[in-house]
């Protein structure tokens, strides 16, 4: 198999800052689907029903990802980037025009399963080569960049998305992307252009998952840590907005501005550190980006004790500061102490232990909600059922405060152990350090 020795970049400074700039809008368009799609979903419901199975279209869509992700990364490292970047274009562009046009929750849930084939390489392969045509130094200022259009994406697309459903319908805003994925498609076929000398890949090392990395320790802990932080983002994206609504009262918005402050304290937290971290060592930051986990996953559970939203949002906030300086410090360690052709699957496999984090959190936690949620109401059913009703009597505000309260508790039990995972980087790795070759 044909693979190429060393990472590819673009033949000019000029095509080097175009590329950069084509790879930034592409993290617009996964940051647009990430904060944009959950809120529709009421609408989505309301127009084509299916309320029993809307579950899924969050469900498939990280399955399917989870499963191509290290597919991409070991045939980026030894095809090249560009050709397999602009299949994963192509087909979350494909998949996302296909959900606009869906006419059942099922074609929904079929379409989603199309986008996130292309999500699973989008994202990554953009973190690659935005790897690739950057030094060590220059690399913690644009993944702090990639950050910023996260958090910017996280106020804009949700206001766009309400703009379009109001004035048009709600396939727009499956739409949206489509321009922006044709620009980015077009820079990339018109500017980048790879570079490096080609060798034959045999034996053991030809599978799509490369085991060796593990064998490298700080790439050990990132993928640990970002399994656990995938599965603790989930305990505050996916519940605190059903604890502001079901056992608060609160409007959807309650739900839409904790969400937000993470978002945006979490780009503030990357952006920040990114400016300094070559200052520090990988595991310093890592233990300091945990301790403030385990800080707002304590005022969590506390906030939701004492019925205080205040504090959840301020708990809220606190997490995404945490994920923020935790996610840029172990990307920035996995690209810098691999060699740089492997440098694509090391990224894609990050990306993928948190997105499998993500599913397993959502998972078990919804399980745990729901049992608890049966033993205080058991004539009410699971949490979708009693949300669905739309009542707030006094009955399913107890149990889901009870069944939340437990969830918030494995939020802290779960911070606690990414402390532990991260005071295992190695001491004397620092920063400054980088494989290149």
């Amino acid at each position: 198999m044909d693979s190429l020795e060393f990472p590819p970049v673009p033949s000019s400074a000029k095509a080097r800052r175009i590329v950069l700039a084509a790879m930034m809008l592409t993290a617009f368009l996964a940051a647009v689907e990430g904060t944009v799609t959950g809120a529709i979903m009421p609408v989505v419901v309301g127009a084509i029903g299916g309320f029993e199975l809307f579950s899924w279209t969050f469900g498939a869509y990280l399955l399917v990802a989870a499963l191509a992700m290290p597919v991409y990364g070991r045939l980026a490292d030894h095809k090249g980037r560009k050709f397999l970047f602009l299949i994963a274009v192509v087909l979350f562009l494909f998949g996302s025009w296909l959900c606009g046009m869906a006419t059942s929750m099922p074609a929904l849930i079929a379409f989603r399963a199309v986008q996130a084939l292309g999500a699973a390489g989008m994202t990554p392969l953009a973190i690659t080569i935005i790897g690739d045509v950057t030094s060590p130094a220059e690399r913690p200022h644009y993944l702090g960049y990639v950050s910023a259009i996260w958090g910017f994406a996280a106020i804009v697309a949700p206001l766009m998305g309400a703009w379009l459903i109001a004035h048009l319908s709600w396939s727009y805003v499956f739409w949206m992307p489509l321009p922006v994925g044709a620009v980015v498609i077009l820079v990339v076929v018109l500017w980048f252009e790879e570079t490096g000398t080609h060798h034959q890949l045999a034996g053991p090392r030809a599978g799509i998952l490369q085991l060796d990395l593990w064998r490298t320790p700080v790439v050990r802990v990132a993928l640990l840590s970002a399994l656990l932080s995938g599965a603790e983002l989930m305990a505050v994206t996916a519940f605190v907005p059903t604890y502001l609504t079901g056992v608060l009262e609160g409007a959807t918005l309650s739900g839409a501005v904790a969400l937000g402050l993470l978002s945006v304290a979490w780009t503030c937290g990357n952006m920040s550190i990114s400016r300094v971290m070559r200052r520090f060592r990988y595991r310093s930051l890592a233990v300091w980006s945990a301790a403030g986990l385990i800080a707002s996953a304590v005022l969590l559970w506390l906030g939701a004790r004492l019925h205080q939203p205040v504090l959840i949002d301020a708990a809220c906030a606190g997490a995404g500061l945490g994920m923020g300086i935790s996610s840029i410090t172990f990307n920035v360690a996995v690209q810098s102490n691999v060699p740089g052709r492997e440098r694509g699957q090391a990224t894609t496999l990050f990306y993928l232990a948190r997105t499998l984090g993500q599913a397993a959190g959502s998972a078990l936690l919804g399980v745990l909600l729901n049992l608890l949620v049966a033993r205080d109401a058991p004539d009410l059913g699971k949490v979708d059922e009693l949300m669905r009703s739309g009542q707030h009597s006094p009955l399913i505000a107890h149990a889901l405060d009870r069944g939340l309260g437990a969830v918030f508790l494995c939020s802290i039990a779960l911070s606690l152990v990414i402390l532990a995972v991260g005071a295992l980087t190695p001491k004397s790795l620092h920063v400054s350090h980088s494989i290149e070759s």
